[in-house]
């Protein structure tokens, strides 16, 4: 039978060296570095869409002719930046539409003289050039503060109609009350305060004086009537 060779005593068995770190401590410098970079990415994140929204706040303009108009959006329709500088040019415009929508449509309302076609004509004019030089996304908002800014002059020139109407209203029967008068004061000269003429001319005023005093709208009280 072979022999097989024997381990001496003097021979020592030695294992390869192993490192003093732990993968957990080898991989440790990277991740610090990409929490790192992630950390960078975040802030400048950030500030990229404060920056959208100071472009925002500036893409309010006016042309040559004073209309206000709103720069495109440069960032597209979708993502943080898109949606700060759309934000932010909406604040923009609506601060700047109220005024023009106050100023504009008070004149708009007095030109109109109570009349409400016309008030309705003017106001669609001035609205549509507004909301046709508006950015797309931003016409939901601008086409709410004009409706609801035309419904309120709107009532305010009704009012003023129906103003004008009472006031030309009783300024017919106060003319007529004076006309009723003359020919009342003819009919006594003539013929006295007893005749049947005198009577229905003098009928026809005490109706007309009570309506006047009836009318909460006429500036007519009991006492005068």
């Amino acid at each position: 039978m072979a022999r097989l060779p024997r381990v001496t005593d003097n021979v020592v068995l030695t294992q390869a060296p192993r490192p003093g770190l732990s993968g957990a401590d080898i991989a440790n410098p990277f991740r610090v570095v990409a929490d790192a970079m992630g950390d960078l990415g975040t802030v400048l994140h950030q500030r990229a869409v404060k920056d959208a929204a100071v472009e925002g706040s500036n893409a309010v303009y006016r042309d040559e002719s004073g209309t206000l108009r709103v720069q495109p959006n440069p960032h597209g329709r979708y993502g943080e930046r898109a949606d700060a500088y759309e934000r932010a040019a909406e604040q923009g415009m609506l601060a700047r539409l109220n005024g023009d929508v106050r100023t504009t449509g008070a004149g708009l309302a007095k030109d109109a003289k109570g009349d409400i076609a016309a008030f309705d004509a003017s106001w669609k004019g001035f609205a549509d050039k507004i909301i046709s030089s508006t950015p797309e996304p931003l016409r939901g908002s601008i086409t709410a503060v004009l409706e609801n800014e035309g419904g309120r002059l709107r009532l305010g020139v009704s009012q003023a109609r129906q103003a004008r109407d009472i006031r030309e209203a009783e300024g017919s029967m106060k003319a007529e009350i004076s006309l009723l008068d003359d020919e009342m004061a003819a009919l006594a000269r003539g013929g006295g305060t007893d005749t049947p003429d005198y009577q229905e001319k003098r009928a026809q005023l005490m109706t007309l004086y009570s309506e006047l005093a009836a009318n909460p709208e006429f500036a007519v009280g009991d006492a005068e009537a």
